[in-house]
């Protein structure tokens, strides 16, 4: 070690291999070179110069720095000949601090400099880590057709998108480290058996994880419910503090708004006739299901309050024809028609 080094260390000057060797020589036993060069520095710009306020401040900042006795002695024991007499108040006492000669008070707050310097490194790196396991690639299959997308993925798992629906998944972790699946709007899922990787699909706040199975995933946006219904296997359902078991033929509803779950019974025979072309709908609201229509046909739909939409159900399986034969088959079930006006129908 050298002063011309230390130099250009406190300057900011070194490069990566000899700020590495300045910081293994500070951490070691041996300190005189670096007391030769506080010396230096002493003549250099005289103590005089310090305004006494400026020398109250930095005593302070050093003061509240040491936390450990340990650190302090280490110092001392390269300056001993220069400061003998232990204090009785304790090394933090500020009696002491304000005694010591201004290269110990100096080596002390560069002790504390390096050992803060390498906690805000191993932050930094630590955040930086955590950032990289955040920063996960998802790759996205969208369905912007009114077609079925038929989706296979790496494990044979075969994936059915109805119409605008997307599902996006990682390509470096998928069948590799894990087996998860994001969800928006519609998909019917035949998953291969893999015991060791649990089968995952996250729809909003709630995740459904199988081990080899075929379900119904319903998770559309500005929809109130996502559903989950199961046709055989088993699936777990987990929402925020619930968790629910289902057995094949059972129809799991979470509610976004009030985060409350509730299971049914379901005919599953028709569940994923949506992959043959046909409208599907199991217990949704009404003006949700027009709301599908809307998106399917590219149509606008409005109603008023009085016919009591808000409050009406709809399940059934209808042929996918025009919109006008479905909106009138929908309609007859609850004595409703409706007017076309332009581009718009307006339910009456």
């Amino acid at each position: 070690m050298t002063k011309k080094l230390l130099y250009k260390y406190f300057e900011g000057e070194c490069s990566p291999e000899e700020r590495r060797e300045v910081e293994t020589y500070l951490k070691g036993e041996d300190l005189s070179i670096l007391h030769a060069y506080m010396d230096e520095v002493d003549r250099n710009t005289k103590e005089s110069d310090i305004p006494q306020e400026k020398s109250e401040q930095l005593l302070h900042s050093i003061q509240g720095k040491i936390e450990t006795e340990a650190a302090i002695k280490h110092i001392l024991r390269g300056v001993e000949s220069d400061y003998t007499t232990a204090p009785e108040a304790g090394f933090a006492s500020r009696g002491f601090m304000q005694r010591l000669p201004i290269r110990i008070a100096a080596s002390i707050a560069i002790i504390f400099a390096i050992a803060a310097s390498s906690h805000l490194i191993w932050r930094h790196q630590k955040e930086n880590r955590h950032a990289g396991q955040l920063a996960k690639v998802w790759t996205t299959i969208d369905n912007t057709s009114l077609n079925v997308k038929e989706v296979k993925m790496p494990d044979g798992t075969m994936i059915w998108l109805n119409a605008n629906s997307s599902i996006a998944y990682s390509k470096d972790e998928y069948n590799k480290t894990s087996r998860e699946i994001k969800i928006s709007g519609e998909a019917y899922f035949d998953v291969s058996h893999n015991p060791e990787k649990p089968f995952v699909v996250r729809s909003g706040k709630i995740s459904t994880t199988v081990l080899g199975t075929a379900f119904n995933v319903e998770a559309y946006k500005n929809e109130k419910d996502i559903r989950v219904i199961l046709v055989r296997g088993k699936v777990r359902v987990q929402t925020p503090g619930q968790q629910e078991v289902l057995a094949p033929g059972q129809m799991l509803s979470y509610s976004v708004n009030n985060r409350k779950i509730s299971l049914r019974e379901v005919e599953t025979k028709e569940v994923n006739s949506w992959i043959s072309g046909r409208l599907v709908f199991n217990d949704v609201p009404l003006h949700e299901a027009f709301r599908r229509i809307e998106q399917l046909y590219n149509i606008d739909i409005s109603y008023s309050s009085e016919p009591g939409v808000e409050e009406k159900r709809l399940t059934g399986v209808f042929d996918r024809k025009s919109a006008e034969d479905v909106l009138s088959k929908i309609l007859f079930v609850y004595g409703l028609e409706y007017q076309k006006k332009g581009g718009r129908y307006l339910i009456n």
